[in-house]
């Protein structure tokens, strides 16, 4: 009989008073991942008798919760379903997680079962190992792979009527996106159960994979697609052959560790063009040969889904799709303009917002874009104060070849033009010089572009988002700023207050923990009131560079008084007057030790640790690199 479909409440009694009592590890009695857990729930000072913190969050709390995985959400739902019918007569219940270990999607019949599980199966309780304790899904989370974890198993006394399994859900990109779990308050047959729970994560893997806007997608194996029982491999490729999405079984296959470069011919010998070719003739199956030699046999299929149709035609067919909600603000009055906004939006009008520096205009832009028809078209941003005066103009509009010295071999495409069939948001856009402030209006009038040293104007299709934290007003009254552009732009605005004067600065506080750490991430009161204290000068962008670096900080995810900045501790700066050089050093040292301690809580995976400094993957490996 399967190790893991057999439990052994004896041994787990002997094992318990071992670790609990004698404080020594029972490597012989209790499996490795399991062990693993209850260390880490014993080094963050839990006790076994401890109770489980199972309170769900606020009702507006659980709907951004619902909103922000609305694609895993849609994804999951019917193979949870079908799995629930398979579970439904064994009293089990189906579970569906977050990356953070927060309830999604909870299914079966739960109305008999023990007063516990009904608590811990509602929508927004966060069931992370920090929250309560070892369970299948804390494990299958960190572990990263299919878990048991029965009755006494679990670290917390009370959690012993649980008996679940789980296993993790990975996006196209290999991160990890979600569990799905299975659990009955009475043992189960774990052989059978995490097969279940480990084919519906498969089937969830595919379908967000086939959501991909590629151009081409293959499944391989050694052998024939389809003919052997192994999960699928499968590889996403885009318009000239980059590789946009590989799932974890197709990175084992071809040892990809990171994609973000990476293309078809790096991989296989062959042109990308060949391939095409082949799926053009309609070949079943095609052999590809690997750069290391290997041969492996593929299936190449279209996309589910094409990409973007174009805007015009998007409005014609009169297509609108779900608005998402807008991100917390911390100010329900935000919330309330964006979503306005949002109507104005989808109606083709052009959107101005307006704020400090700091507080959010890209977000709030990157929203709308979103909530627009054209959300599957590109989003291209342009900060107009940030690029010199003699280069704007090209950036802009474009170039042709031999338009000015040193201009590209075969010329360039704009920012205007790189936005067909999408959004333009210019960025400061009060900052925009005069001269191009008329070329501009004759775009949005006559919607044609004429690149640099062009005759010939280009038909554009886009829609427009501006932002400014200047006073557009005033800079017309000062003759610089065009009165009618400023018309053509603000079809609709939105202002966005400085952070010291949002009311629910709390709640933006807790969404950003959220949304930037991983399940072990949590805030102490002592930290909440001095973050909630500050003024916040430099507004949302201070917020979350201060979060991200007290996340860096801690070690166990426990963000404490001692993990936030000196200058929010009160504390003055070891040197008072440092010069440049010592300032440089210090800077580079500061972000080594974040770089380090994101790898280290990320556990050395690099798109995490990315993610968690707010950074790209491919700018994270270059300053590793330096």
């Amino acid at each position: 009989m399967n190790k893991a479909s057999v439990y052994f409440p004896q041994r787990l009694r002997r094992a318990r008073q071992l670790f609990f009592e004698r404080l020594s590890a029972p490597v012989e009695l209790v499996e490795a991942p399991i062990l693993r857990s209850w260390q880490r729930c014993l080094e963050q000072g839990r006790g076994e008798s401890d109770a489980a913190d199972m309170t769900p969050v606020a009702r507006a709390a659980v709907t951004r919760l619902l909103d922000r995985n609305r694609v895993l959400i849609d994804a999951a739902t019917p193979e949870l379903e079908r799995l629930a019918k398979v579970v439904e007569g064994a009293g089990c219940g189906v579970l569906l997680t977050d990356n953070r270990g927060f309830a999604l999607l909870v299914l079966g019949s739960l109305q008999r079962r023990d007063a516990l599980m009904r608590q811990a199966f509602r929508p927004g309780v966060e069931l992370s190992e920090r929250a309560i304790g070892t369970s299948a899904m804390s494990v299958a989370m960190v572990e990263q792979r299919p878990a048991r974890v029965f009755g006494a198993e679990h670290y917390l006394a009370q959690n012993r009527v649980f008996h679940c399994v789980a296993a993790p859900i990975h996006d196209p990109g290999g991160e990890l996106v979600g569990v799905v779990d299975i659990t009955r308050d009475a043992s189960t047959n774990a052989t059978v159960a995490l097969r279940l729970v480990t084919e519906c994560a498969r089937l969830i893997e595919r379908r967000l994979f086939a959501r991909l806007h590629c151009r081409m997608m293959l499944e391989f194996d050694w052998q024939a697609p389809g003919c052997s029982d192994a999960p699928a491999s499968l590889l996403a490729l885009g318009e000239d052959g980059e590789i946009i999405g590989a799932n974890r079984q197709a990175r084992m296959m071809l040892d990809l560790s990171d994609t973000s470069e990476a293309g078809y011919s790096d991989i296989f010998n062959g042109s990308f063009a060949e391939l095409e070719q082949a799926a053009r003739r309609g070949d079943e199956c095609v052999a590809l040969r690997l750069q290391s030699g290997f041969e492996y046999l593929a299936r190449v299929g279209a996309p589910a889904r094409a990409r973007g149709a174009h805007l015009s035609t998007a409005f014609e067919a009169g297509a609108e799709p779900t608005a998402p909600r807008p991100p917390d603000f911390g100010d329900p009055g935000i919330e309330y303009e964006l979503q306005l906004a949002a109507r104005a939006y989808r109606a083709q009008l052009p959107i101005l917002i307006t704020g400090e520096t700091g507080t959010g205009k890209e977000v709030a832009s990157r929203f709308l874009h979103a909530s627009g028809p054209a959300a599957n078209g590109p989003f291209v941003a342009l900060n107009c104060a940030a690029i010199p005066e003699t280069l704007i103009e090209a950036e802009l509009f474009g170039y042709v070849d031999g338009a000015f010295t040193g201009a590209r071999k075969g010329g360039a495409k704009g920012k205007i033009a790189s936005a067909e069939g999408g959004t333009l948001f210019l960025d400061e856009i009060g900052d925009m010089p005069l001269q191009l402030q008329a070329r501009l209006l004759r775009v949005l009038e006559n919607q044609e572009v004429v690149p640099v040293g062009g005759l010939v104007p280009q038909r554009v299709a886009f829609q427009l988002i501006c932002a400014t934290h200047r006073e557009l007003d005033a800079r017309c009254r000062e003759n610089a700023f065009r009165t009618d552009l400023l018309y053509r732009i603000r079809g609709a605005q939105v202002r966005l207050p400085p952070l010291s004067r949002r009311p629910h600065l709390g709640a933006l506080v807790d969404a950003l923990v959220q949304d930037l750490g991983s399940a072990r991430h949590y805030l102490t009161a002592a930290a909440r009131d001095t973050l909630l204290a500050h003024t916040w000068p430099g507004n949302t962008r201070e917020l979350r560079n201060v979060i991200r670096y007290a996340m860096a900080m801690s070690d166990d995810g426990r963000i404490d008084i001692q993990h936030l900045p000196a200058e929010l501790r009160g504390q003055e700066p070891l040197c008072e007057s440092p010069g440049a050089e010592s300032v440089a050093g210090s800077l580079k040292e500061l972000e080594r030790v974040a770089i380090e301690s994101a790898l280290q809580a990320a556990n050395g995976r690099v798109a995490e640790a990315a993610r968690q400094l707010g950074i790209s993957r491919a700018t994270l490996y270059r300053r590793m690199k330096r």
